[in-house]
């Protein structure tokens, strides 16, 4: 009986396989025939596996394929959006010295921005348009440069800068109000406090000055920025009337200056100190109204 129950296992296994009988001898004994059927049943397992082992492969690496692309769309996807500052650089001739200009469009992850041009100008976007408070504007991105529809009939093209938006004059984060402190009031302000002093979105002061001074900072955007070691952002001015020099130091929360260090709440917030050299230095400081302690 055992060996009759063996002989159907091989002839089950030969019909699975493709073997032809005479591949068997029957007339073994049972241990021959058991070795046999061990021999072809492993057989048969090899090829189950690379039938069926090759096409659980074949299938975990279309779908690592489908992922790959997925994940390559999506990151086409999320390359195609503008983010950081895009600008345009040119130069022109006034009073015999050469003057250098920057106008520059700055786009925000969180769908705002703000065109710099002779104003400032905030805006909001979406994947086509820029829209500035119902004048909208159309845009395309191919790469680092940023192509806009100027007018009717003109693209104009504005290339991405490297470094972070207040190095490239997008001082949105820290724009604010500022007031003085204590000891540039009493330094500067004779009677009265020093005015408060803006910063705008684009970089330029007003205000900050004695009461009844006008324009007492140069208004405008400040010529070079540069972002210092620990973190704060030099702003200099070129050469201004009745002035020797003129800059002011942007110090982000968590940053101050060694000479500021016993003024320990100005780490807790932003602040601002403009150097001013008409013949005599005027060095104040300013920090952000909002988070005054």
């Amino acid at each position: 009986m055992k060996k009759q129950v063996v002989v159907f296992l091989i002839l089950s296994l030969m019909m699975m396989t493709g073997c032809s009988y005479s591949d068997i001898d029957l007339e073994g004994t049972v241990e021959d025939i058991q070795s046999t059927a061990s021999d072809l049943a492993s057989d048969l397992a090899s090829q189950i596996d690379e039938t069926f082992g090759s096409k659980e492969s074949d299938e975990d690496s279309e779908d690592e394929e489908d992922k790959k692309d997925e994940k390559g769309n999506k990151d086409e996807e999320a390359s195609e959006k503008p983010n950081g500052v895009y600008a345009v650089n040119f130069s022109y001739e006034m009073d015999g010295n050469e003057i250098h200009v920057e106008y520059f469009y700055s786009f925000k992850e969180d769908g705002t921005g703000i065109a710099s041009f002779q104003d400032v100008v905030p805006f909001t976007w979406n994947d086509k348009e820029m829209d500035f408070g119902g004048a909208t504007k159309e845009y395309e991105l191919e790469g680092d440069v940023l192509k806009v529809k100027e007018d009717e009939n003109e693209w104009a093209a504005y290339i991405k800068k490297e470094g972070d938006y207040a190095s490239n004059g997008d001082f949105s984060e820290f724009a604010g109000t500022y007031q003085a402190t204590d000891a540039a009031n009493s330094a500067y302000g004779g009677e009265e406090p020093l005015t408060l002093l803006e910063l705008g979105a684009g970089g330029n002061l007003i205000g900050g000055g004695p009461l009844n001074e006008v324009n007492f900072y140069p208004s405008e955007e400040p010529e070079k920025i540069t972002r210092n070691d620990d973190g704060s952002y030099r702003c200099e001015y070129r050469q201004q009337p009745n002035m020797e020099s003129f800059e002011y130091i942007i110090y982000p929360k968590g940053v101050i200056d060694e000479k500021d260090v016993g003024d320990d709440f100005l780490k807790d917030t932003v602040y601002i100190r403009v150097i001013k050299n008409d013949g005599g230095v005027m060095d104040a400081v300013y920090y952000l109204e909002e988070q005054a302690s």
